[in-house]
């Protein structure tokens, strides 16, 4: 389990793969046991944090669809 302390900032332009990258960051938590509600994703918009939610619906939708 990561460090509660532990924090990463992302920061690049536009088309540069910041949502890949923080996509990524919360699914290794979310496999090293760190529950949903603990890991905190911060975008300027709220676009940019809808995007971040379907995408990461979307590999967890696929990933449960592959153990059943």
């Amino acid at each position: 389990m990561s460090d509660v302390h532990e924090r990463t900032l992302i920061s690049a332009a536009a088309g540069s793969g910041k949502t890949v990258q923080i996509v990524r960051r919360y699914l290794h938590e979310l496999a090293q046991g760190v529950k949903a509600p603990e890991i905190v994703a911060i975008t300027f918009t709220r676009k940019a944090a809808a995007e971040l939610v379907e995408r990461v619906s979307r590999v967890l939708q696929v990933g449960a669809k592959r153990k059943s």
